[in-house]
């Protein structure tokens, strides 16, 4: 019954997606501008220490917590959907060749959508959770805060660059067409939400994606004004017929007729699927 719904939201999702992508590559310079490396270089280093860290010892021991976080990222929305889960798997055996996760759900609405599909692929999860730490947490620990979200982030984009794949489950279910270009476009918009965030001009972004969008109203001709009209059809002063004209001699009639001279009375004219997420 939700399929047609969750059909037009697809397809608005992708549109909608691609009009914020075309006002970033307008406002690119102004953004550009925007951006700091004062103020990054902080988490520029944090986040070039953890990769290094990745690249020589945590890539080793970390395998299952990807993929869980993965399916764990797919699970938090299908609960949006009020889905129930039944079942939660990952597993990482570089000894057997085993590597994969999958999360299964029923019931609720929505089952099977895109949203829930290609989450794990523009939604960092992780990040998420330590920007929402950072909105409760002192103002002298703020820098924490932001730089396990640079981290988390950082991971988040490791992740993505060993699960995007062209086999990938996930992606074929909603079509590899679609879903390249709408992760594309979300992930360009996620990344700079987290640039900002780390210097605190997050809102002044979302603000200069709003400024110069064209006035739809504007852009309509204009219409004519309407001309007055006399809608009193005759009727004289007080709205009374005027006086029938003198009859002529022998009952003819002579003189000329009375005009009106007030048109009194007159106005103004008024203008598929089972629910379950794998990844391999």
């Amino acid at each position: 019954m939700l399929r047609p719904v969750f059909f037009i939201l697809k397809w608005a999702a992708l549109l909608a997606s691609g009009l914020v992508t075309v006002q970033i590559i307008r406002q690119a310079p102004a953004i550009l501008g925007m951006i700091s490396l004062k103020a990054l270089w902080p988490y520029l280093t944090v986040c070039g220490g953890f990769l290094v860290a990745y690249a020589l010892v945590i890539r080793r021991f970390v395998g299952s917590l990807e993929i869980l976080q993965h399916e764990l990222t797919h699970l938090f929305f299908g609960l949006l959907f009020l889905k129930v889960p039944t079942r939660i798997m990952a597993v990482d055996e570089p000894h057997t060749g085993l590597r994969g996760g999958e999360v299964q759900m029923v019931g609720g609405s929505g089952g099977g959508n895109f949203i829930i599909g290609l989450s794990p692929y523009w939604f960092p999860l992780l990040a998420v959770i330590f920007w929402g730490i950072f909105q409760v947490v002192d103002v002298s620990h703020a820098h924490l805060a932001k730089q396990a979200v640079a981290i988390s982030y950082t991971w988040f984009m490791l992740m993505n660059f060993k699960q995007l794949h062209f086999g990938q489950t996930d992606l074929r279910s909603q079509g590899l067409f679609y879903s390249c270009i709408l992760l594309f476009n979300l992930n360009l918009l996620v990344l700079l939400l987290v640039v900002f965030f780390l210097q605190d001009q997050a809102g002044g972004f979302l603000s200069l994606l709003k400024a110069e969008i064209p006035d739809w109203n504007n852009l309509l001709p204009s219409l004519p004004e309407l001309p007055d009209f006399d809608f009193s059809f005759g009727l004289g002063a007080g709205g009374q017929e005027p006086p029938a004209p003198d009859p002529g001699p022998g009952g003819a009639e002579g003189g000329n007729p009375q005009l009106l001279e007030n048109g009194g009375g007159g106005q103004e004219g008024s203008p598929r699927d089972d629910g379950s997420y794998l990844y391999f």
